[in-house]
């Protein structure tokens, strides 16, 4: 993924697994609504050297900032990052969505 910031053109090469589903081409990175996406994608399905260039592009607090508020993290995610910056779970809209919804139950 090209991205470009307007003082200097800046390339971002994540895994193209992080973003299945969308049309990368039409993605803006100063548009803060598409960088919470990537965040939030590149968090729950990039590599070790996805996560590391994200943190290097956009700073921790703005990682800490998307993934708060994402609507859809995967659990694992919610884990590891309540573990590296010692919060609770429950500091995550993700989770507080999951614990909220009704366990589906299905009778055979």
């Amino acid at each position: 993924m090209n991205v470009s910031t307007e003082s200097k053109p800046v390339s971002l090469q994540f895994n193209k697994r992080s973003f299945w589903g969308l049309d990368t081409q039409k993605m803006d990175i100063n548009n803060p609504i598409d960088a919470d996406t990537i965040i939030a994608r590149v968090m729950d399905n990039g590599t070790h050297e996805d996560r590391a260039m994200a943190v290097r592009y956009f700073g921790i607090d703005r990682i800490k900032q998307a993934l708060f508020n994402a609507p859809e993290l995967q659990s694992t995610t919610i884990s590891f990052c309540s573990l590296w910056w010692g919060v609770e779970p429950t500091a995550f809209l993700s989770y507080r969505k999951k614990a909220a919804e009704p366990i589906q139950f299905v009778s055979f």
